[in-house]
C-alpha cells in the first residue's frame, strides 16, 4: 500500500506539471531515440481511461490528445 501511495502522488504531481505546461505554453523538452525525437516527458493518457477517477467523455480525450500534440508531448 505504501508503493502505491508513492506511486499515485507521483503521478498526481506529474499530471499537474503537465497541465501546467499545456496551458502556459511551455516549450517541452525533446531527446532522441535512436533516429526518432520525442518529448522527454511522455504524455500519460491512462487517466483518459481508469485511475484518476471519472473519465473524460470522447470528445474531451480527442481534444486532450490532440492539444498535447499541439504542444509537442509526442511519447
Amino acid at each position: 500500500i505504501f508503493v502505491f501511495k508513492i506511486f499515485f502522488h507521483l503521478n498526481h504531481i506529474l499530471y499537474h506539471f503537465i497541465f501546467n505546461m499545456l496551458t502556459q505554453n511551455v516549450q517541452v523538452p525533446k531527446r532522441k531515440i535512436r533516429d526518432l525525437e520525442v518529448s522527454a516527458i511522455g504524455y500519460g493518457a491512462m487517466g483518459l481511461s481508469h485511475g484518476y477517477g471519472p473519465c473524460p467523455d470522447h470528445d474531451e480525450s480527442i481534444r486532450l490528445l490532440q492539444e498535447a500534440y499541439r504542444q509537442g508531448y509526442t511519447f
